[in-house]
C-alpha cells in the first residue's frame, strides 16, 4: 500500500466549480439516500472538491488537506 500526498508525484490538480461539487453530492445521495444524515462529514458544502493526476491515476480530494491511501 502507498501513501498518498498531494505534493509528492502529482502532475496537475484540478479545482471543481462549485455546480460540479453540487451535482456530486446530488448524485450520491440520490444512490445511497441512507447517507443524509452523514455526507456533511463525507463532502463538506463549503469545502472545495479537486481532482488530482497522480502518476497515471486520476484521484478525488473531496477536503483540503486529506492525506489518501492507494
Amino acid at each position: 500500500m502507498t501513501r498518498f500526498e498531494e505534493k509528492e508525484s502529482v502532475s496537475g490538480v484540478q479545482q471543481l466549480k462549485s455546480s460540479v461539487q453540487k451535482g456530486i453530492r446530488t448524485k450520491l445521495l440520490e444512490q445511497y439516500p441512507h447517507l443524509e444524515s452523514h455526507v456533511e462529514s463525507i463532502l463538506p458544502k463549503k469545502d472545495t472538491y479537486r481532482i488530482v493526476k497522480w502518476y497515471s491515476f486520476i484521484v478525488f480530494c473531496p477536503r483540503a488537506g486529506l492525506s489518501l491511501q492507494a
